[in-house]
């Protein structure tokens, strides 16, 4: 899982190499903020994104990520 709101090179990093290993990557980004999503993440196959309004909700994204590996 990473929060992908702020660009970071490290979590993009991250974020290829659990691709390249194929392991399951759920990003989230803040519907309000104004910063660009990386067409990089956003548009890899390998990366299920959710977009949210408040992070309240994101247990329940979580709990339903997780889940589909148990």
């Amino acid at each position: 899982m990473a929060e992908v709101t702020v660009a970071s090179l490290g979590v993009g990093y991250e974020i290829g190499r659990a691709i390249e290993m194929g392991k399951p990557v759920l990003c989230l980004n803040s519907k309000n903020s104004t910063n660009p999503l990386s067409a990089m993440v956003a548009g890899s196959e390998g990366v299920r994104m959710h977009y949210y309004d408040d992070p309240v909700e994101l247990s329940d994204v979580f709990r339903d990520f997780i889940g589909t590996f148990i």
